[in-house]
């Protein structure tokens, strides 16, 4: 049943567009809680996607809430061949059906990289009738798409959703003021860590219209586990791509410093990514090969039972030569649900989600040797661990979970629908 703008206030009901590149993706798991919560709320929630992405390997959330079902989705051409083909022949036929859309959706100065990779053209074609009350978009990039969609009616009120790299590299590469047109046309900015606020309010955006808003878990999704590490035994998990901003070329020194230190110590990675050729290499070279498992890929439930095994998570984030960092790491915050304690960095917005000394502890970024020193603390002291281990469970289960992130964006969202223009 679809309902009336008034009627979505009267009854507290929205209809709420939230917009993502490629949906489902498995490492965004942050963007189905975001949408599930929406949905349990009792919101009428469509999912607009530039492409479908992984299908064959989808969480369980996806079926369960049959959200294929409710995603429209662009269908932009992969391949630049073909989207030079594409682009011009979807201007087209926009322009028969809708032509002063059409002209607003080829405007440079506006829309920057959202009109030259097509996706204004492309999701006028698909969202044809379809009207929100907000919409949300995930990643500043997508954000140019979603100005466009506000100004052309399909949204009353726009907000966008900032995660790390599409502040600290996108404007690097596509210039400084790609967002500034954006930011005039949101109603509401969220960023997920303090630090990636500071660099949108750096870059131009209005600080009042920002709000701090936590990539968000279901905390109990991730069961928490009473560790008890045995004296022969300690694992060590770490779960994100194989990428320069995760660290783990960090991580392996670390190992190699303290493998005869700590009896059955093993370091398992999930994830995959360019950089694994490399790591498996310098793995072999410090010969820790034989204690270092490179896992891949893995579903969210999996990864669940890999937090839930695990004497200790460690994530050792940098700013990559790109100049690409790390936003939030969600992965801090699930390990730390499940009970487990962690190492990481004191990089960008990790200190927001890891209290350093309480549950967990953080040293300075590209530092292998204080990452081996707090390891091997951890190891030592094995009834601070589990004390930890507890603290940490306790402070995301308050700050973290999605439903009460998503009631804090509720309030939010109705304080926006129901402002004057």
């Amino acid at each position: 049943m679809r309902f009336s703008k008034v009627t979505s206030i009267l009854v507290g009901r929205m209809k709420i567009g939230v917009m993502v590149g490629r949906f489902p993706v498995v490492s965004e798991q942050f963007i189905l809680n975001h949408i599930v919560g929406l949905i349990d709320s009792g919101h009428e929630v469509t999912i607009l996607a530039v492409n479908e992405g992984d299908i064959d390997r989808v969480q369980p959330m996806v079926r369960d809430y049959q959200l294929m079902e409710q995603t429209v989705f662009a269908r932009l051409p992969r391949s630049p061949r073909a989207r030079f083909v594409g682009v011009p022949l979807m201007f087209l036929w926009n322009l028969i059906r809708r032509p002063i859309p059409t002209f607003i959706g080829i405007r440079y100065g506006r829309y920057r990289t959202g009109v030259t990779s097509g996706k204004t053209m492309f999701f006028l074609n698909a969202v044809g009738s379809l009207r929100f009350d907000l919409l949300h978009v995930h990643f500043g990039a997508n954000g140019l798409t979603g100005a466009f969609l506000k100004d052309i009616g399909v949204a009353d009120r726009l907000a966008v959703a900032f995660h790390g790299s599409d502040i600290n590299t996108y404007p690097r590469r596509y210039g400084q003021d790609v967002y500034h047109y954006m930011y005039s046309r949101c109603d509401l900015i969220t960023a997920n860590t303090s630090f990636t606020a500071d660099k949108i309010v750096a870059n131009g955006a209005d600080r009042s219209r920002i709000r701090l808003v936590p990539e968000s878990l279901k905390v109990g999704e991730y069961p928490f586990v009473e560790r008890d590490p045995k004296e022969n035994r300690f694992r060590i998990l770490t779960v994100g791509r194989l990428v320069d901003k995760k660290g783990h070329r960090y991580v392996l020194p670390a190992i190699a410093a303290i493998r005869d230190r700590i009896p059955g110590l093993s370091y398992r990675m999930v994830g995959d990514g360019p950089n694994r050729p490399a790591l498996e290499a310098q793995a072999r070279e410090l010969g820790v090969d034989d204690i270092c498992e490179f896992a891949g890929l893995m579903t969210s439930d999996a990864i669940q039972h890999e937090y839930a095994k695990c004497d200790l998570f460690v994530l050792a984030s940098v700013t990559a030569p790109s100049g690409d960092m790390e936003g939030q790491g969600l992965v801090l915050q699930e390990a730390q649900a499940s009970g487990c304690p962690v190492v990481s960095t004191l990089h960008n917005g990790i200190p927001d989600g890891v209290l350093d000394g309480e549950t967990g502890l953080l040293v300075p970024e590209g530092d292998s040797q204080g990452l081996a020193d707090a390891i091997l603390r951890m190891a030592d002291e094995r009834e601070r661990l589990k004390e930890m281990g507890r603290h940490g469970s306790q402070f995301v289960k308050e700050k973290y979970d999605t439903a009460a992130v998503t009631q804090t964006l509720q309030g939010w969202y109705r304080e926006l629908i129901g402002m004057e223009r």
